[in-house]
């Protein structure tokens, strides 16, 4: 949606469609071109979202001794957290322990009450398995820069994980990168389900050479395509796609292995250093260790090439300097996976033919280990990284642990992209914020199309915002989005608001509108409003209820207090199904100038109430209805009545309702004002009604 108005009061307006707006913004814009596909695919169904401003960091931790066993029976008294030097203290503390088979597990149950009896500490521990507990495994199979031999060996891994090692305690989920990242199956432990989204796997490159020869091959030839920047798109892209899995299964519990199936990842130079601790931080902060795979599997070079392309010239082939830069593309493709692994926790399979092994060991490591929490007590928002060392009172050979995480910056010190993927965080999982003070309301008008134009409304106090963004001139990026019943996000927009210092005098409050078209039906309309120069967040919801279809469709009753002249055209540039835009008028406008609705619904006594509505008047009434305002103070006790007064629709058949109540008579107190609509041979056809309060 655009707004192409600017309304003579310092108000500048950039507005974009939601589905892109984060594709918009410079910095790194592949992280915002795949992170909004995929963090849309997974609010559909939101998952509810519990958070505290509690410090609290978690870590699994594996103990392993000499032959790999892992070393079961600790408490929390065994461990000691340190971060950065101080010693933390354990104020969580679970062992978790999972049987590999069926048979494993009916030997668990088989085993006396009182030998499975957990050890005790100073917090609470569990040995065995509860009814929740289960082995997270999140199969990620990267199609971008596979081949169809690539894509043929990820299915057969996944068929013979189904037959071989599933059980009832693997809840394992399914997704697949390739022109977008799409969840092809979500957490389930049903063999059935799995088979088909393993079966899904069906793109692919069927020219792509699994030598990987190009830059050896074509060495000596006249012209040599440079790569450079393909790659370092290719790498942020698939590192985003793993951030993006990471943060959609934060909210589970316990430790998740992300198994990640791809033909290479390229890790070169800065340019994917900061995409690659993104990646790495989420991970670890959703306590997600990566299991990288090479599904090229066993790799064997040839000095001109495979025979996919035509051989390559020159000396180098005899030289041994083509065999040389194969050699050296083919590691370079496999340390982003080696990385990825090793900074994570996880373990990475490269040159081998049998990928099932990663697989089984990821299994393994999720079958037995604890999990530690502590509350940092030094929380400071400087982006630094905090190292995590965990240490035993007995040594043991190996402690497997996440190495630390980085701290949160603070949002002067944010890049662009950085702040990006904050705003579109906190819209995708709807995260409570209330910095800023801010009222959201909603005027709706019915269509011709059977619909509602719906006016969206935020109303702010134009000094409490100054003065808690530090600054007089302000800055705003505002998201709306409507809700339906379902929690379907059924249509957005999003707005670069700036606003000029100057402003009318004795305006105290600040209305800002847009427009959106909705169908009828129930809807929660969010608003999410952030401070671009400090950072504040507010994120307010306002219930609307659309009437559904009837023969007379009226709007809402608007109430204002006060006009601004309409000196340019107010319009609305509105997407919708198919991409069709349509340009709307705005519905506030009345004879030339702009009503400013009063969203708080208060006036002051002295004050004049000005009552606006529409109603879709059928083509049976051609003679036109009648209306009258009525006013009722709390008690119901009728206070004014006014006389009918005809409306003539207009060529699209929509009357106006307009009138002017004075307050200087009224006390303070509430009070409810409505305009009733009859037929013209008198027989009732509705009734708008509001509420509003005169405070001294």
């Amino acid at each position: 949606m655009t707004r192409t108005n600017t309304d003579g009061r310092g108000r500048t307006r950039t507005n974009t469609d939601i589905p892109s707006f984060v594709a918009s913004r410079g910095g790194v814009i592949v992280v915002a071109l795949l992170l909004l596909p995929a963090s849309w695919l997974f609010s559909q169904q939101r998952r509810p979202h519990f958070s505290t401003s509690s410090n609290l960091v978690l870590v699994d931790v594996r103990i392993l001794d000499k032959q790999g066993q892992p070393i079961r029976g600790l408490t929390a008294d065994d461990f000691t957290i340190i971060e950065d030097g101080v010693a933390q203290t354990v104020g969580y503390f679970r062992e978790i322990s999972l049987p590999l088979s069926i048979v494993q597990r009916e030997q668990v149950r088989a085993v006396p009450e009182a030998a499975q009896t957990p050890k005790t500490g100073p917090v609470a521990a569990s040995q065995n398995p509860s009814t929740g507990d289960k082995r997270l495994l999140v199969f990620l199979f990267d199609l971008s820069n596979a081949s169809l031999q690539d894509i043929q060996t990820m299915q057969e891994t996944g068929r013979k994980f189904v037959q071989e090692q599933l059980t009832p305690l693997d809840s394992t989920a399914v997704l697949v990168l390739d022109n977008g990242l799409q969840m092809l199956s979500d957490l389930t432990s049903d063999p059935a389900i799995l088979t088909r989204a393993f079966r899904r796997l069906t793109s692919g490159n069927p020219e792509q050479d699994i030598s990987e020869a190009e830059e050896g091959a074509e060495a000596d030839s006249e012209f040599v395509a440079d790569q450079t920047e393909l790659a370092l798109f290719q790498t942020n892209q698939q590192l985003s796609a793993i951030q993006s899995v990471a943060d959609a299964f934060r909210d589970v519990t316990g430790r998740k292995a992300l198994v990640y199936f791809s033909a290479g990842l390229r890790s070169s130079g800065v340019e994917n250093d900061e995409q690659m601790r993104w990646a790495v931080d989420t991970c670890n902060r959703a306590n997600m260790s990566v299991y990288s795979v090479d599904a090229r599997g066993l790799v064997a070079l040839s000095p001109g090439g495979g025979a996919q392309r035509a051989g390559g010239r020159g000396a180098g082939m005899f030289t041994g300097r083509s065999s040389l830069d194969q050699m050296s593309t083919l590691v370079d493709s496999q340390n982003g996976l080696v990385t990825l692994a090793a900074e994570t926790g996880g373990a990475a399979l490269v040159d081998d033919n049998d990928l099932s092994k990663v697989v089984r060991q990821a299994r393994e490591d999720g079958s037995h280990y604890y999990m530690l929490g502590y509350y940092v007590t030094t929380a400071t928002r400087d982006g630094r990284f905090r190292r995590i060392d965990v240490r035993t009172r007995n040594k043991y050979p190996t402690i497997v642990a996440r190495r630390g995480y980085y701290a949160e910056k603070p949002y002067i010190s944010l890049t662009k992209a950085e702040r990006e993927l904050a705003l579109l965080k906190s819209v995708v999982e709807d995260l409570p914020a209330s910095e800023l003070p801010l009222t959201i309301s909603a005027e709706y008008f019915p269509d011709a199309s059977q619909g509602y134009e719906v006016v969206l409304l935020l109303s702010f106090d134009y000094d409490e915002v100054s003065r808690m963004s530090g600054a007089e001139d302000l800055n705003l990026e505002i998201v709306m989005l409507a809700r339906d019943a379902a929690g379907q996000a059924q249509a957005g927009l999003r707005d670069s608001l700036e606003i000029k210092s100057r402003r009318q005098e004795n305006e105290a409050r600040f209305v800002y509108e847009n427009l959106l078209v909705l169908p009828p039906g129930q809807y929660q309309l969010y608003a999410y409003v952030r401070d671009n120069r400090a950072g504040k967040m507010s994120r307010t919801v306002f219930s609307l209820d659309l009437p559904a279809e009837s023969p007379m469709r009226s709007s809402s009753l608007v109430l204002a207090g006060s006009w601004r002249s309409n000196q340019n055209s107010e319009t609305y540039r509105v997407k919708s199904h198919g991409n069709v835009e349509t340009i709307l008028q705005n519905p506030l406008i009345v004879s030339g100038r702009a009503l400013i609705p009063r969203v708080d619904g208060q006036f002051k006594p002295g004050e004049t109430l000005y009552i606006h509505g529409k109603v879709r008047v059928p083509a049976s009434e051609s003679s036109g209805v009648e209306f009258r305002v009525i006013l009722d103070n709390r008690e119901g006790q009728r206070l004014f009545q006014g006389d009918w007064q005809t409306l003539r629709p207009s060529s699209d058949q929509v009357a106006g309702i307009n009138a002017r109540l004075p307050l200087a008579q009224l006390a303070p107190g509430a009070y409810t004002v409505g305009a009733e609509i009859r037929s013209a041979d008198g027989k009732s056809a509705g009734r708008l009604t509001r509420q509003f309060a005169i405070v001294p």
